[in-house]
């Protein structure tokens, strides 16, 4: 299976995951560059090129982009905890 299969597969995974509830989650988007992420809102599940998986959680007004990457699987409790501080982070200095 090819990078680009695989990176699909994850794709359709997690968004067969999130489609449960439409009214709470969005699809996970498939970004290559900081440029596709102007879209996103913070929260937003997103998957690269490459396969890593993770939540955008804002851009600073210096145009730092922060992420909290998905290490495991399924979306644990210490990754809730983790989303916090770093969406502070990205809230202080300047992302909406």
């Amino acid at each position: 299976m090819s990078n680009t299969a695989k990176t699909l597969a994850i794709a359709r995974n997690i968004a067969m995951q999130t489609a449960r509830n439409r009214t709470e989650y969005k699809p996970t988007m498939l970004v290559s560059t900081a440029a596709n992420m102007q879209s996103l809102r913070p929260g937003q599940w997103i998957v690269t090129d490459m396969g890593q998986r993770g939540q955008y959680l804002g851009t600073t007004a210096a145009g730092t982009t922060v992420i909290r990457w998905q290490q495991r699987e399924t979306f644990a409790k210490v990754d809730a905890k983790a989303n916090k501080p770093l969406r502070q982070f990205a809230k202080v200095y300047g992302s909406k």
